[in-house]
């Protein structure tokens, strides 16, 4: 069992959004709620906190929680006997009908319970991006870059462009364990995807999740890369290539380097 804590929308304020007011980032939300539930776009309602005397103006009163249950049943415990991927068994656990965490948050969402915001801010390190269900699959990047804004924790947007950037990265956080099994310590690499909040990079082996990694990022908008750390928050499988999509949340990434890569994404 996983659970997360979200704040619970102040009854005595909250209010539909009706979606004729909706903007690009909330209408492309109500897009991704829709595919990960299997509604219909018309039953996707998002509610608001407005504010009130009662809430202190924050539109937010008390909390409960999301949660993802997988069952060990005997197809879980083979996956499990057999040292397959988190990604692979909680791909097949998805098949076999397991909720997420982020698909319990959209079902509060619509309901009335809690904001938009505030699933993606506990859900980010399990799902890292609203743009992708859990049954999507990881694809390479297209010809023509895409960009996509993400919502982020807060009331900030990230704008994703889908493209390759080189970097290279070296793994900070149980670096000699990885090292005794044969993984090089330094790797070059290059993007599937890059925000101001994190990214999506290609690997030739897993990377313990929750590892922290130093990144040296090669903008091609200056000769000197970005360098910061990262917290790896989702690794899966790439078949039939056994390649690794290694997703990652900036850590310590400065403001100047984060409005350089917004430009960069932007441009």
């Amino acid at each position: 069992v996983a659970q997360r804590l979200v704040r619970v929308l102040c009854p005595g304020c909250k209010k539909e959004a009706p979606v004729e007011q909706d903007d690009a980032v909330t209408a492309e939300v109500r897009k991704t709620v829709s595919l990960d539930l299997g509604l219909p776009l018309s039953e996707v309602r998002i509610y608001k906190g407005q504010g009130c005397p009662s809430c202190n103006d924050s539109g937010f009163l008390g909390r409960t929680a999301i949660y993802e249950i997988l069952l060990v049943d005997s197809v879980i415990k083979e996956l499990i006997v057999k040292k397959a991927t988190a990604g692979q068994i909680k791909k097949i656990a998805v098949g076999r009908g397991m909720k997420t965490l982020r698909q319990d948050g959209w079902r509060k969402v619509i309901e009335g319970v809690t904001s938009i915001d505030e699933v993606v801010r506990v859900t980010q390190a399990e799902e890292f991006s609203v743009a992708e269900g859990p049954a999507s699959r990881p694809h390479e990047p297209s010809e023509e870059p895409a960009r996509i804004a993400v919502p982020s924790s807060g009331k900030r947007a990230y704008v994703r462009l889908e493209g390759r950037v080189n970097i290279r990265y070296k793994v900070f956080k149980s670096l000699d364990e990885l090292t005794r099994r044969g993984f090089k310590p330094e790797n070059l690499s290059v993007t599937a995807n890059i925000s101001g909040g994190g990214l999506l990079f290609f690997g030739s082996e897993p990377i313990q999740v929750s590892s922290v990694v130093e990144l040296d990022l090669e903008l091609p908008d200056g000769p000197d890369p970005i360098s910061c750390l990262a917290k790896v928050v989702r690794v899966e499988e790439i078949d039939p290539e056994k390649k690794y999509h290694i997703a990652a949340y900036f850590l310590d990434i400065t403001s100047a380097d984060k409005s350089r890569i917004n430009k960069f994404v932007l441009e």
